[in-house]
């Protein structure tokens, strides 16, 4: 009798260890993350925050000061899914405030209060506007971040931030949406000047996202402070720095649009002449900033967003160079821009994306602001750049022409080199030319 409940209890007690073993076991393979990448905040696994996603149908929930997520076009793919609850409401006094600093010193407090990773390392100081002297692209991503999204309902619009798993694409719209013109509207202006503070990117074809591209961006947040950083394009980017991106930059979107195949009935072959178009053509709708992948913003651009357009001389007076430019929506000299597309010749190159909006340009002094500061030096003296140091601080912008010097990229940490490229990168990541020298 006794012998027959030892072995009761004994039983019993090695199931009940068993059991426990494997939820300890299932308990750590669902947050590899977490301890991989070392996110000593992040205290849910991405299992549970793959558990709250939900799919919502707006129409039937209830209305609230904190609107639930919407999904702007019904062609767009339904990507947006999450409870109403992991919504993360920007309470803002002002309607351009969604921009980098306010992003990160609210999201950082909300997300801690929910337990997810903030959009920074934990060492990040709440409220920074720079990264710390030790960051790198693989010390960012954590298991959870946040991203942007659009919500319209009815007559408004506005942009809100979304709790997502690390893995989830930026919210998705179509280029001709509705919603996005009114949340660009809602949200974008608010200090009376007519370039609203929205930035583009065109991404054509699927290539990796590189590290000067995201030097690029945190140069536009750090000094334009835009309230969405739109990427165009059938394809979106990938890679460890556009992973990075998504993670420090939660205000990117992804505007769908196919390659522009011809123009006025000319055949485009060349993708640089197909992202002219592209980019010609989301200046025209939206406003803003345009800029390459490597062009940076040195200073702030409030200056030039009086003008209705603003575009950088090259060669000191031989073209534009379109890496720049900013513009209102609708302006006329971009509607002419566009028309001149009509003799368009797809074995010219540069010429309707910089010789004829120069002469235009000239013929039209009140319509455009023409500038010397966004493309010095130009491509023909680099040196001064990438071998020795010349004074940048007078500029609005500086151009990389990354494909006629990837050699200097090679290099690990560009902002440790003590050249005009390193003191740039300093200044744009660190906030300081002379930090993080050692």
């Amino acid at each position: 009798m006794y012998a027959k409940q030892f072995r009761r209890w004994t039983f019993i007690l090695l199931t009940s260890l068993m059991i426990l073993s494997c939820l300890l076991l299932y308990s750590f393979i669902s947050s590899p993350m977490n301890h991989f990448w070392g996110c000593t905040e992040c205290s849910r696994s991405t299992s549970a925050v793959e558990a709250e996603e939900t799919t919502i149908d707006v129409a039937k929930q209830p209305q609230q000061s904190s609107p639930p997520l919407h999904s702007p076009s019904s062609s767009a793919p339904t990507d947006h899914r999450q409870e109403p609850a992991s919504i993360v409401t920007m309470t803002t006094t002002t309607p351009d405030v969604l921009h980098m600093l306010s992003l990160f010193e609210t999201a950082r407090a909300r997300a801690s209060q929910k337990g997810f990773c903030p959009p920074l390392p934990p060492e990040f100081p709440p409220g920074a506007s720079f990264l710390p002297c030790d960051w790198g692209l693989r010390r960012v991503p954590c298991a959870a971040r946040l991203r942007a999204i659009l919500v319209c309902r009815d007559a408004s619009a506005d942009i809100a931030l979304q709790r997502v798993t690390a893995v989830t694409p930026p919210a998705h719209v179509n280029f001709n949406d509705s919603c996005l013109e009114r949340a660009v509207r809602a949200r974008c202006y608010g200090d009376g000047l007519p370039v609203p503070r929205l930035l583009h990117y065109v991404s054509l074809s699927r290539e990796e996202f590189p590290y000067h591209a995201l030097l690029s961006a945190l140069s536009a947040l750090r000094f334009f402070k835009p309230c969405l950083l739109l990427v165009h394009g059938d394809r979106l980017p990938f890679g460890p720095a556009w992973e990075v991106l998504l993670q420090l930059v939660p205000q990117v979107v992804h505007v769908a649009r196919e390659q522009p195949a011809a123009i006025f009935g000319h055949q485009i072959d060349m993708v640089h002449h197909r992202a002219d178009v592209v980019r010609l053509e989301a200046m025209m709708k939206y406003g803003g900033l345009y800029l390459d992948m490597d062009q940076l913003v040195l200073s702030s651009l409030d200056d030039l967003r009086q003008s209705d357009v603003t575009l950088g001389v090259e060669f000191n007076g031989s073209r534009i160079c379109n890496a720049m430019f900013l513009a209102k929506p609708q302006a006329a000299f971009l509607l002419r821009w566009y028309d001149a597309y009509k003799t368009f010749n797809d074995s010219w190159w540069m010429q309707h994306s910089g010789e004829i909006p120069y002469q235009m340009a000239l013929s039209s002094p009140g319509e455009v602001k023409l500038v010397h500061t966004f493309f010095s030096p130009n491509f023909k003296n680099m040196t001064s750049l990438y071998e020795g140091t010349y004074d940048w601080r007078s500029n609005h912008g500086v151009h990389l022409y990354y494909r006629f010097n990837t050699k200097y990229f090679e290099r690990a940490h560009i902002e440790k080199v003590n050249n005009s490229l390193g003191e740039i990168a300093r200044h744009i990541l660190f906030g300081s030319s002379r930090r993080c020298l050692t």
